[in-house]
């Protein structure tokens, strides 16, 4: 069972050109991308105690009793947070919009492959046409099967990563003045 299932996909591999293997190299940074963000955005949720604490205790250990400093130093705690958070997102939603262009490099190769079959062959072989448009599309699927997932996963994880980051805005301005610390407006006319 497991035998027929393996050859079944190395055939939908081969059959895709060489186009399949950066797609298939590109899916796995995807997912494994996708995976240790969602961890990681998990066990922040899990540790929302600890990741409070630890604020506190950087802004307290800093504190310089100045207003606008610690202003200063809350909104720069904020942004090495978001920084952290933010980490791998972008970098997901690239990927998941790349899949299918990539998947259309493959359908525009296979097509060229198969009109330049059909200048030798004939245009009245139509078994030979059918199977390179065939073989054409294999590219353009595995495509979108990398790609429309992904941009699901990626826009997932980028709106808990905007509630986290609410929450740490949230904290630095229980912690420090709420008309400036942490409100993303500091300099800005």
């Amino acid at each position: 069972m497991w035998r027929t299932a393996l050859d079944a996909g190395l055939g939908y591999l081969r059959t895709g050109g060489w186009v399949m293997l950066p797609l298939v190299l590109l899916s796995l940074w995807l997912w494994t991308l996708v995976f240790l963000k969602a961890r990681e955005l998990w066990r922040l949720r899990r540790a929302d105690r600890h990741w409070r604490a630890d604020l506190e205790a950087a802004y307290a250990a800093r504190r310089t009793g100045d207003p606008d400093l610690d202003a200063k130093l809350l909104h720069a705690l904020f942004h090495r947070c978001e920084a952290a958070v933010d980490r791998h997102l972008g970098t997901i939603l690239v990927l998941a919009g790349a899949a299918p262009l990539l998947g259309l490099l493959g359908t525009v190769t296979g097509m060229i492959r198969t009109f330049g079959d059909m200048a030798v062959l004939g245009a009245g072989n139509v078994k030979a046409l059918s199977a390179g448009i065939s073989a054409a599309l294999v590219t353009t699927q595995a495509g979108l099967a990398v790609a429309i997932p992904g941009l699901f996963a990626g826009s997932l994880l980028r709106r808990r990563a905007a509630r986290h980051k609410a929450r740490v805005q949230r904290q630095c301005l229980l912690l420090g003045r709420p008309d400036a610390a942490c409100s993303g407006t500091e300099g800005r006319p």
